[in-house]
């Protein structure tokens, strides 16, 4: 027995290194395949250097220092910060409140020069949905570019005039084992495996992460994430090819929340992007993903009772096991519950259509003890992009908004 438990314990070992040493890149889509890898260690960051897009120069953002985890909540902390308006988010009474989900498309998927325009439009057509809470998935850290959950709240900002809230959670990469000791997620291991993974040096970076943010006009006030369960093995055993063994291996997801400061009440706010499917066994470890957060929002409730919404890339179909599970546990579908006959696609969208080509509904925002009044998709803008002309949409998602039902209808 301690034979066995010593060669597992070397075999956790040499995994760490291998990884650390081979580290090729997780992007957030196992259909991506990276190239190759550069050395440079990361550090974590809260403010973005200067780009060369006058548009998306920030200025320096003011630490949010009262998004602490709650008290007694077992709870990563989150880099977080605010891009200063000349006016801040006043709710008056019985408004409406807006919440939406967006996949930001990252910049490992393209290019720095795509992330920079991307952004505009998001921005943009975050403004036009009207939403105030937004939660982001494939949103990324960033050396020296920057956080690009923090250019957003910039540019959003700068075109609103309000002041505009942000948390962000790194997922990927992550070292096998490694406990978060950064504020943000990660540790020692994870910077290490970011200077050497193939997105950093696809985009000329010194390190490169991704994860998942919420960006707000609605002030925040406490903020916290977890790191989700690993993949069963048996999604390693199932694999075919390196790839998906690689992913199997060593993918990570997370979620995070904030806590909605609104008149009257506060709302916690959940984030997260699922693990895709990348054999028949994927489902289970997204069903997994399920159980934990549940498990999360459930102690958040316990401490602080306010009604609670999920946002999410779940990339699980209505009829998938995701959406399943989260009904059970109470939650209601947005999107299912005000559109009984729009089918809602949101995945599959071609950046370079000229028109709009979702054909599959994977993005939701789930509510419990709060109910929802309307949902649509985000009226999403196509635009040139600077460098090569042709028509593009900021991502190969489609948003989705929902207002909530106020206070005096629930």
């Amino acid at each position: 027995m301690q034979g066995i438990l010593l060669g597992t314990a070397l075999s956790f070992v040499f995994l760490i290194a291998s990884s650390c040493a081979k580290w090729k890149s997780f992007s957030g889509d196992p259909s991506r395949d990276p190239p190759a890898s550069v050395k440079e260690s990361p550090q974590p960051t809260i403010t973005s250097t200067p780009s060369d897009n006058p548009q998306l120069n920030p200025a320096p953002m003011n630490s949010v220092h009262r998004t602490d985890p709650i008290p007694g909540v077992n709870e990563l902390k989150l880099l977080c910060g605010t891009a200063a308006g000349s006016k801040v988010f006043e709710q008056s009474a019985g408004r409406a409140v807006r919440i939406a989900t967006v996949n930001m498309y990252g910049a490992f998927s393209s290019s720095l020069d795509s992330l920079k325009a991307r952004i505009e439009l998001h921005a943009q057509n975050i403004l036009k949905s009207n939403a105030d809470a937004v939660g982001l998935q494939e949103a990324e850290d960033m050396l020296p570019a920057g956080l690009s959950v923090e250019m957003l709240a910039r540019r959003l900002s700068e075109l609103s005039g309000e002041t505009w809230h942000w948390c962000f959670l790194r997922s990927n990469p992550h070292a096998p084992l490694e406990g978060d000791s950064t504020p943000g997620g990660g540790g020692p291991l994870s910077a290490a495996m970011s200077a050497t993974d193939g997105n950093t040096k696809k985009l000329g970076l010194s390190s490169w992460f991704m994860g998942d943010a919420i960006v707000s006009r609605v002030p925040f006030g406490s903020a916290g994430g977890r790191r989700i369960s690993g993949r069963f093995a048996s999604e390693y055993l199932f694999c075919q090819t390196d790839q998906c063994r690689q992913w199997a291996l060593g993918e990570s997801r997370v979620v995070m929340r904030a806590e909605l400061m609104m008149k009257g009440q506060s709302l916690h706010f959940f984030n997260s992007h699922f693990y895709t499917n990348i054999t028949s066994d994927s489902a289970k470890s997204q069903v997994r993903q399920v159980s934990e957060i549940s498990s999360y929002i459930n102690e958040v409730s316990a401490k602080k009772k306010s009604p609670s919404l999920l946002t999410c890339d779940c990339n699980s179909l209505p009829e998938g096991g995701v959406r399943a599970e989260l009904l059970k546990f109470g939650f209601t579908d947005a999107w299912s519950a005000t559109n009984s006959t729009k089918s809602g696609s949101t995945g599959g969208q071609n950046l370079d259509a000229k028109i709009q080509t979702a054909t599959s509904r994977i993005d939701y925002v789930f509510l419990k003890d709060v109910s929802p009044a309307a949902a649509h998709l985000i009226p999403e803008a196509a635009a040139p992009t600077p460098a090569s002309g042709t028509i593009f949409w900021p991502s190969d998602h489609l948003g989705i908004v929902v207002e909530l039902k106020s206070q005096a209808s629930q």
